[in-house]
C-alpha cells in the first residue's frame, strides 16, 4: 500500500541561505519519502539575500521541491496559507525556516494518523540555543483526545514546526488568520480541536532554535494582540468558564508591564483575581512578579 502524500510547507522570511538550507535538508533527509516540499518566500522585495536564498533552494535539486515567491512581505500566516492552497497532500506539515526536524519525525507522526478522527499529531522538541549551540529537552504537560478545555489555557501543542495536520481540517475549519500578529498557531489549533481529536509522539522530533535580539516593545504588543484576539473569539466560552478566563487575563500582565502600562497590568491582574480568588499560588506568583518588576524598572 502506497504511503499517503505529505505536503511540507516551509515559509521563509529574511533568513540567511545557510539557515534555510539547514531546514530543507532536514526535510529532504526524512525517512518518510512520499513528500512534496513547498517553500514560500515571504521576504520583502528589498531583502539583500533573497536571490541567494532562491539559488540555495534551487541548488538542492530535489524534484519534490517547489518555490513560491511573494511580491512583498505578507506575514507568516499568509505564507502558510499560500502553501496550503498550493499543496496536494492528504496530510500537511510545517517547518519554520530556522528550525530542523529529526529524521523520523514524519514517519512517527503518520503512524498516529490511522484513526480518521485524529486531526493533529504533535511531538516533543529540543530547545537549541542558537548562539552556543546547546540543546535541552523542553518540558511540559501533554494532552491527547478532545483537548479544547486544556488548549484554551495555553498552547501545549506548540509551534507549527511540531505538528502533522490532516488536510481535511483546513477544509472544515479554515486557514490561518493573517490578522493576528501572534498566536496564529494557537488560534488555528483551537478551531481544529473543536472538531477533531489530538495525539502526540512522546519524544523530541524537532530542534527548535531560540534566538536573541527581538525588540521587546514590538514583541509585547504582538503578544497582547494575539491573546486578546483569542479572548474575543472565544468570549462566549470564557464567560461561562471563569477559571479559564482568569488565566487568559492574568497572562497579559507581564506584557503590559514591559510596555510600561502599569495601570493596565494592575487592572487585568485584579480582574483575573476576582474571577479566581482561590487560585492563591498563581495569583501570588504574578503579584510577586509585578512587585519585582516595579522595583527593578523604576
Amino acid at each position: 500500500m502506497e504511503e499517503p502524500l505529505v505536503s511540507v510547507i516551509v515559509p521563509t522570511c529574511k533568513r540567511q541561505p545557510a539557515m534555510v538550507k539547514r531546514a530543507l535538508d532536514s526535510v529532504i533527509n526524512q525517512s518518510y519519502k512520499n513528500l512534496e516540499i513547498i517553500v514560500v518566500d515571504d521576504s520583502p522585495a528589498d531583502f539583500a539575500e533573497r536571490e541567494a536564498v532562491e539559488q540555495a533552494i534551487i541548488g538542492l535539486q530535489d524534484s519534490r521541491l517547489s518555490y513560491i515567491k511573494h511580491g512583498q512581505n505578507l506575514g507568516g500566516g499568509t505564507a502558510r496559507n499560500t502553501g496550503i492552497k498550493a499543496s496536494k497532500g492528504k496530510f500537511i506539515a510545517f517547518l519554520d525556516d530556522d528550525d530542523e526536524w529529526l529524521p523520523e519525525k514524519l514517519h512517527k507522526q503518520i503512524a498516529k494518523m490511522s484513526d480518521a478522527g485524529i486531526g493533529i499529531v504533535y511531538c516533543r522538541y529540543q530547545k537549541v540555543d542558537a548562539t552556543a549551540p546547546t540543546a535541552r529537552l523542553a518540558e511540559g504537560r501533554y494532552w491527547v483526545g478532545q483537548v479544547f478545555d486544556a488548549l484554551i489555557l495555553g498552547n501545549f501543542i506548540g509551534s507549527t514546526s511540531f505538528v502533522l495536520v490532516r488536510r481535511q481540517c483546513f477544509a472544515e475549519c479554515g486557514l490561518f488568520d493573517p490578522g493576528m500578529r501572534s498566536s496564529q498557531d494557537h488560534e488555528m489549533w483551537l478551531r481544529i480541536v473543536l472538531k477533531y481529536r489530538v495525539d502526540y509522539v512522546n519524544e523530541p522530533l524537532v530542534n527548535y532554535y531560540v534566538h536573541g535580539g527581538e525588540r521587546i516593545t514590538t514583541n509585547c504588543e504582538s503578544k497582547i494582540q494575539g491573546i486578546q484576539a483569542i479572548n474575543q473569539k472565544y468570549a462566549g466560552y470564557l464567560n461561562t468558564h471563569k477559571q479559564a478566563k482568569s488565566i487568559r487575563l492574568i497572562m497579559l500582565t507581564p506584557y503590559y508591564l514591559q510596555l510600561g502600562d502599569r495601570k493596565k497590568a494592575i487592572a487585568v491582574y485584579w480582574q483575573a483575581v476576582k474571577l479566581a480568588p482561590l487560585a492563591v499560588r498563581r495569583n501570588l506568583a504574578y503579584l510577586v512578579y509585578m512587585v519585582k518588576f516595579r522595583l527593578f524598572h523604576k
